[in-house]
């Protein structure tokens, strides 16, 4: 679609049953998704919460990568070996998908497979946010944050989220990136790093965070001019 007339610019039919992932670049469209119709119906059904299925399904992930302009089909469909979750591209011009348990970088110029990072021992819990050649993944088993290099799919550092905020399992965050430096809201506290890991800052929270969600001002914005600020915002109950 035209963003700013909503005028339909091209149209294309996929044999992706359930998409879970979708990214833009400057020329490519890359849909990742469930292939297999069935598993698709059962996700459906489980919409609730549907991510916690992705990392039971083998064999049944497809990525398929489309041109911007035209909405054609670039090159043959990728099959990792598991329904991805996430798909980006970096600033090397290859494709990276994210599955429970597997990084993947694609080389876009010839379709091949670049890396591939194994994180059986390790599994990601589906929440995944990039900047630049940076991705930060939560991963289930220890209530971790997980940085990766995206040019080689190497692991930069694991951040123990236990050790700075008494969670519960499968902990929820939410992520910024800003000038490099990451920013992750957690249930009682926020804290801030560089792109190796290394702790910059973090603030306890007077109130627990149920569903942890913020923003932060654009760094050219007048209300920012001296210093970045960060605004959080909490769901209150009943």
């Amino acid at each position: 679609l035209d963003r700013i007339t909503g005028e339909v610019q091209w149209r294309q039919a996929t044999t992706i049953a359930l998409p879970t992932a979708l990214a833009v670049s400057d020329d490519s469209v890359a849909i990742a998704g469930v292939m297999d119709s069935q598993t698709a119906a059962q996700m459906r059904q489980n919409l609730a919460n549907p991510q916690d299925l992705l990392g039971n399904v083998d064999g049944e992930g497809g990525v398929m990568t489309l041109d911007l302009e035209l909405g054609e089909s670039l090159r043959p469909m990728h099959r990792p070996p598991s329904t991805p979750f996430w798909v980006g591209f970096n600033d090397d011009d290859l494709l990276v998908v994210a599955t429970h348990d597997q990084i993947i970088g694609y080389q876009l110029t010839d379709n091949t497979q670049a890396w591939a990072t194994d994180l059986s021992s390790e599994q990601l819990a589906g929440q995944a946010w990039a900047s630049g050649n940076t991705l930060l993944a939560t991963e289930q088993l220890n209530n971790t944050l997980a940085l990766f290099d995206l040019t080689t799919g190497d692991c930069l550092k694991r951040l123990s989220l236990q050790s700075i905020s008494a969670a519960a399992p499968n902990l929820r965050v939410d992520v910024q990136c800003r000038a490099g430096l990451w920013y992750a809201c957690l249930p009682q506290r926020l804290v801030c790093f560089d792109g190796q890991g290394r702790m910059k800052w973090q603030d306890g929270l007077l109130h627990d965070v149920d569903t942890p969600v913020f923003d932060m001002l654009a760094g050219d914005s007048p209300a920012s001019s001296a210093r970045s600020a960060l605004f959080l915002s909490r769901s209150l109950k009943p």
